[in-house]
């Protein structure tokens, strides 16, 4: 049970994380130490859906929570206090840094682990760089509907993929703002159908969420295979867009929210959000690793007790 209700609170991290454009679900995912365990779920969904609910159904309770707060509370503070909000991110990038390194690479660095490295930071920053396409107006056009399918397969596809941030790329293809405008509107059409162009917003969230379902099976089974036979490379390139993540979060939100860096307050506001997420960081982790011990520990007992048995 215990267990269960940690899956929850990091599934409700997860979703707080997942509409943020420049910061990474997946990186979160391996700094929470769930990573593998979604991408093995999503990638067998197909041949083993009960297993696979099964084993994930209390971090995407935790989601789905996390995501309506995140449309709630997050959106609300990233237009009230864009700058503020996304440090306390930053803070937690760049904490995750060394502990995804000591926790993920096992052995020494090879030439092409410090490509992919170099490859993946610069992929990220140059990603953070471009302009973002002008918002696309919702509506039932048949290019529209088949990009709301394309767009969540690329977001949510991308979104799994540790140090690649799904919203940056929805972003990045001019439809950020759509999707969350369509997202804001699926509250109200929850709790009423009254809401006006109601079907309008329907019709694109079901394809929106198709198109996340098929891209988020199609690259977990990717990612998996890649794990299994390169995963110092892989967690190279992590590493590469880990680091350069501060840079597109920082970039991305002060282009969108043009911010006044005028004000005082709002620096020793924002030092002390970066501060507070760091140090939220180090906590999540010694806490995952003292959990882990416990796990690893209890398993040892069993194992002792059936030997003794036997």
């Amino acid at each position: 049970m215990k267990n269960k209700l940690l899956d929850i609170l990091k599934g409700i991290i997860l979703g707080l994380d997942s509409t943020i454009p420049g910061f990474s679900m997946g990186t979160l995912a391996v700094f929470l130490n769930i990573y593998e365990r979604l991408i093995n779920a999503i990638s067998d969904l197909t041949k083993h859906p009960l297993k696979s609910i099964k084993e994930v159904w209390a971090i995407a309770v935790g989601f789905i929570i996390g995501l309506v707060l995140n449309i709630i509370g997050i959106t609300f503070l990233l237009k009230n206090f864009p700058f503020q909000t996304v440090m306390f991110f930053v803070g937690l990038v760049i904490v995750s840094i060394p502990i995804t390194y000591i926790k993920k690479i096992h052995e020494k660095l090879k030439i092409r682990d410090y490509i992919a490295l170099i490859v993946s930071l610069l992929t990220i920053i140059g990603v953070s760089l471009l302009n973002a396409g002008t918002s696309k107006e919702i509506s039932l056009s048949p290019v529209f509907l088949i990009m709301m399918v394309l767009v969540g397969a690329i977001g949510l596809g991308t979104m799994i993929i540790p140090g690649v941030s799904g919203s940056m790329i929805i972003m990045a293809l001019g439809y950020y703002d759509a999707v969350m405008e369509i997202l804001n509107k699926f509250l109200h059409i929850v709790s009423s159908i009254k809401e006006d162009n109601f079907y309008i917003y329907l019709i694109s969230i079901l394809l929106f969420a198709l198109g996340a379902i098929v891209g988020a099976i199609l690259v977990s089974k990717l990612i998996k295979k890649l794990l299994e036979k390169y995963s110092t490379t892989v967690y190279s390139s992590i590493l590469g867009l880990l680091i350069g993540s501060p840079f597109s979060i920082i970039y991305l939100t002060i282009n969108k929210y043009e911010i006044d860096f005028s004000s005082t307050l709002l620096i020793i506001i924002s030092v002390i959000t970066f501060i507070l997420g760091g140090v939220f960081g180090v906590v999540i982790s010694k806490f995952e690793k003292d959990d882990k011990k416990k796990i690893e520990t209890t398993k040892e007992e069993i194992e002792n007790n059936n030997n003794i048995e036997g």
